[in-house]
């Protein structure tokens, strides 16, 4: 999925919505309407909502999915296997350039030759060069390796099979987003409460309030 700089960029999205609601939820006197027009009630709770099941669905791709092919891959079969190429992918996004791993191996499986070209469970690409040169180093095309072939379906086979920083920080920042849309719906209900409660005052308690 390629998207970490997708990710960063909502996140900062979110922070300044964010603080645009805290002041719109905040009760206090009414002020004077403002020259541009207000989203509506409905509008502020589709949008703060679709915020927090955007955070939900990144949490379930980048931190639940691959955590769930970890533990299964520990049942997977250890297998000799030959690198045919190996290099550092460059993604270029709004946010600067990011890395990973692209490597291609291949080794065999149930009497014929399979290709496969996933290092890792986790999709995400991040900054820092060295660190993704440092394992590309370690397999030079042509060179034997190590992966991990699923028994169920010995087409999917992985290298590295366990959690990588990659992965962490992919899932840290999913939850992060999840946390800030949960609060941004949180307090765009909590504003349409207070308004709500407030309408229903009679005039001369609403100048008291």
């Amino acid at each position: 999925m390629k998207q970490l700089p997708m990710i960063v960029f909502g996140i900062l999205t979110l922070l300044a919505v964010l603080r645009a609601f805290f002041r719109k939820a905040r009760p206090g006197p009414i002020a004077a309407a403002p020259a541009g027009r207000p989203l509506s009630r409905g509008a502020s709770l589709l949008l703060s909502t679709v915020f927090f099941v955007t955070g939900l669905v990144m949490v379930y791709f980048l931190g639940i999915v691959p955590g769930l092919e970890v533990l299964a891959a520990r049942s997977w079969v250890e297998t000799p296997c030959e690198i045919i190429s190996s290099e550092v992918a460059s993604h270029s996004g709004q946010h600067g350039t990011t890395y990973s791993v692209a490597v291609v191996y291949s080794y065999m499986a149930g009497g014929r030759r399979v290709t496969c070209s996933r290092y890792q469970f986790s999709n995400s690409s991040s900054s820092g060069y060295d660190g993704k040169a440092k394992i590309v180093d370690h397999y030079p095309p042509g060179s034997g390796a190590v992966c991990y072939v699923d028994p169920a379906n010995p087409s999917s086979a992985v290298i590295e099979r366990g959690v990588t920083s990659d992965m962490l920080i992919g899932a840290a920042l999913a939850v992060v987003f999840a946390i800030i849309g949960f609060i941004v719906l949180f307090t765009t209900l909590r504003g349409a409460a207070w308004s709500a409660g407030r309408s229903t005052l009679q005039p001369w308690q609403q100048a008291g309030g």
